[in-house]
């Protein structure tokens, strides 16, 4: 087949009752490549895409991009989204409108993750964690927050392969926010939830916690002296979905 930028879909044939049918088995959508420039007008392009059959009757998918883009392009740059599975020990910043799969858990230890408006961050087989003197900072703004959600989730950030289209509570390990970090502005789902528990830089404020197992846990005994603020959230537990924990804090 000829390069195409459109999807790509494979089919199988299926007979049922009688009658033979296709019956879609995986399709390949949109491959957009973005560089890490910060404005609304960053280079950004969709790359061609192609089915190869090699002489052992394997099939590949290649994806093709002009090279003038990265010519161009502020580095890194970020095809389709970033798989996480490492510990994070140097600074690190994770792109706005960049989809970030994290399939295994994560932790921020000795430095600091920063996470831009407008950033998708995808659970798979684990968590976000910080450990030490790690710290993560998300904030996000009005109308453009920091979404956290089930790999499972298609309607937020890119397709992830394997996804069931069907995301659940719990789908992913969670946020766990230590000392000096900063979230607000967020949208947490299909989660295990946030847990704090340290003394945050900023109040935990303005996020969206919808469908999680326990929406926010509170660790820190610092809560009663009024130095950890917690203001301005919604958290929406689902009454369709069984017992679930809005929020615990310590006894």
């Amino acid at each position: 087949m000829k390069p195409t930028k459109e999807d790509i879909a494979l089919v199988k044939w299926e007979t049922i009752e009688g009658q033979t049918l296709p019956h879609e088995s995986h399709r390949f959508v949109d491959s957009k490549v973005f560089d890490c420039g910060k404005k609304a007008g960053r280079p950004k392009a969709l790359a061609s895409k192609q089915l190869y059959h090699d002489e052992d009757g394997r099939t590949y998918l290649i994806e093709r991009l002009n090279h003038q883009f990265f010519q161009s392009a502020k580095y890194p740059v970020v095809w389709d989204y970033s798989t996480e599975s490492d510990p994070i020990d140097s600074d690190t910043i994770w792109y706005a409108r960049n989809t970030y799969y994290i399939s295994s858990s994560v932790t921020v230890s000795g430095c600091e993750l920063r996470i831009e408006p407008g950033t998708f961050v995808k659970f798979g087989g684990g968590g976000l964690y910080t450990s030490g003197d790690g710290k993560i900072i998300a904030r996000g703004k009005p109308y453009m927050n920091i979404v956290f959600t089930s790999m499972n989730d298609d309607s937020n950030g890119e397709f992830i392969q394997g996804s069931s289209g069907s995301p659940d509570r719990g789908d992913g390990g969670g946020i766990k926010l230590g000392d000096a970090s900063e979230f607000e502005f967020c949208t947490v789902l299909y989660s295990c939830g946030v847990d704090i528990s340290g003394l945050l830089a900023v109040p935990f404020q303005h996020n969206h916690l919808a469908h999680n197992l326990e929406s926010l846990h509170v660790f820190s005994s610092e809560i009663g002296s009024n130095t950890l603020k917690i203001v301005n959230n919604l958290i929406t537990p689902d009454p369709f979905e069984g017992p679930a924990t809005p929020v615990i804090l310590p006894s």
